[in-house]
């Protein structure tokens, strides 16, 4: 499937979505009735975009490690020209899933099956939105970890963050404000890199720094830092933290260091 059109739906046909998506429509899904789908999805609310085409590569559904990696370099390296705006509409990400890859949802589905678990999968929750619906979740971990700097592989800190729990990771990261700033991001998951001799890439270290960046927020602006500045002013946190210099409670040691 190349160079096609991508879908959107308008905001009246998604509202309506959910509104019936308990008594109506999640049975659908829970039967696997793709013909169900389709009929619904083929509608006048439902219409391709004028400004966004894409050639389709299929998502790989949750069985190995790397997962997560794969799907966000496949959504990212699909949609690279998309606007921020056009990146955060809810209407477009939930078309998308819900037509060029239903595959994924129905095979999804086969692994866990409520519906709770397809809402998430579907819709931008009313917090964190972006890194909710897969697809939207995907392209965002894509968009904020390439690193156009780093010329021979500017997915260098994506294969280092995708180890393990990438989505965990991505969202004590990703959903604080001041990682909008991209470059903090970026920072922030480098500082972690050089540094794991001693520490953990798990969730706990980077909700650890994000909370240092934030109550640090309140005394310094965050967006006037460089990236290499926020990289070192990791490296020296974490650094003090394995030196006993940065005082932090057993657990939390527990959680971030590894065995000393």
């Amino acid at each position: 499937m190349t160079n096609v059109r991508a879908k959107i739906c308008t905001p009246q046909f998604l509202q309506t979505f959910k509104e019936k998506f308990d008594s109506e429509y999640y049975q659908m899904y829970k039967s696997r009735d793709r013909q169900a789908v389709e009929k619904l999805f083929d509608s006048p609310a439902v219409f391709e975009s004028n400004r966004i085409s894409f050639n389709y590569s299929p998502l790989v559904v949750r069985g190995n490690e790397s997962f997560g990696i794969r799907n966000a370099k496949n959504i990212y390296t699909t949609f690279p020209n998309l606007t921020l705006t056009q990146a955060s509409t809810e209407e477009f990400w939930f078309t998308m899933l819900n037509t060029f890859y239903l595959d994924y949802i129905f095979e999804s589905l086969e692994i866990r099956d409520t519906p709770e678990y397809l809402k998430n999968m579907m819709f931008m929750g009313t917090t964190k939105a972006f890194f909710s619906q897969h697809l939207s979740r995907a392209w965002w971990i894509g968009y904020r970890t390439y690193d156009e700097e780093h010329i021979s592989n500017p997915w260098w800190l994506l294969d280092f963050l995708g180890k393990g729990d990438i989505h965990g990771k991505a969202f004590s990261l990703f959903t604080s404000t001041f990682t909008n700033n991209k470059k903090i991001g970026l920072g922030i998951i480098e500082g972690i890199l050089l540094s794991q001799d001693h520490f953990k890439n798990v969730q706990y270290t980077y909700a650890f720094v994000d909370k240092y960046f934030n109550a640090l927020g309140g005394v310094k602006i965050l967006d006037i830092l460089t990236r290499e500045q926020v990289r070192d002013i990791t490296v020296k946190l974490l650094d003090d933290v394995w030196k006993g210099q940065y005082p932090i409670n057993s657990k939390d040691r527990e959680h971030i260091l590894k065995s000393e």
